[in-house]
């Protein structure tokens, strides 16, 4: 089993929606279990990216947005409709405790950010 995603926040900041989510897990990567603080699960954030904006459906490793452990996502979500780029907070150094709720609602802002200021540069 590799656990459970389950949404818990939602929001709209300067027009642009986001969510965090949170993932249980008991199974690290190639099923093998994780260790210490690890073991309890890890939130990410994801940013929806509108139709007309350069970073829809672009490889998001080739979008530079400096957020926390950089971008490590970018595609449809499961949960949601529409396109989304996203970070996670399950790299070594990250605990619950050192990501909470807070911390990744506003890295998504800060995305939102980002993504607004590269759109107003396209613009001009």
């Amino acid at each position: 089993m590799n656990g459970d995603i389950h949404v818990e926040f939602e929001g709209k900041y300067k027009g642009i929606n986001y969510l965090g989510t949170w993932h249980d897990s008991i199974l690290g990567l190639q099923g093998m279990p994780m260790l210490g603080d690890m073991y309890k699960g890890w939130r990410c954030g994801y940013v929806e990216i509108p139709k007309a904006h350069p970073w829809y459906k672009k490889p998001y490793m080739e979008i530079n947005v400096d957020c926390h452990g950089g971008l490590t996502f970018g595609d449809k979500i499961p949960i949601k409709a529409g396109w989304f780029v996203g970070f996670d907070c399950n790299h070594y150094y990250d605990t619950p405790e050192s990501c909470p709720k807070e911390y990744v609602e506003r890295e998504c802002k800060y995305i939102i950010d980002r993504l607004l200021e590269v759109e107003s540069v396209n613009n001009i």
